[in-house]
């Protein structure tokens, strides 16, 4: 079975930020700030763990066809490390860095905010 790379690190973030945000909040009280930085650290780690996989899923789609380079994922991997290195499997990291660890941080803090408003409202 062929698990996306965004459900593994979706999970990935999910249990890291659960984590994180326990470490905070026994040291900084809770809060949606507080939960807003561990979602940023947790995605920042979930992100460049799962990224070897979506270059390589990347390289697969784009050489797709009768003449395509890579053939199979463990080829992708093989010839990707050999030719650039470990700077192949984590080219274009960054980039998707600054766009997802915002995103994710903006979202917790949106989830977090309004959890807040709703749990008064039942008082």
């Amino acid at each position: 079975a062929v698990v996306s790379t965004q459900s593994t690190g979706t999970v990935i973030a999910l249990v890291l930020w659960e984590q994180f945000k326990k470490a905070i909040y026994e040291t900084y009280g809770p809060g949606p700030i507080n939960s807003a930085v561990a979602a940023a650290g947790a995605k920042l780690i979930a992100t460049t763990v799962a990224y070897p996989h979506e270059v390589i899923r990347t390289r697969l789609r784009e050489t797709a066809g009768e003449n395509r380079r890579f053939k199979t994922f463990r080829q992708a991997v093989s010839l990707t490390f050999q030719e650039e290195g470990i700077r192949g499997l984590y080219r274009g990291l960054l980039p998707q860095l600054f766009r997802v660890v915002p995103n994710h941080a903006i979202m917790f803090l949106t989830f977090e905010v309004i959890l807040r408003i709703l749990r008064s409202d039942e008082r």
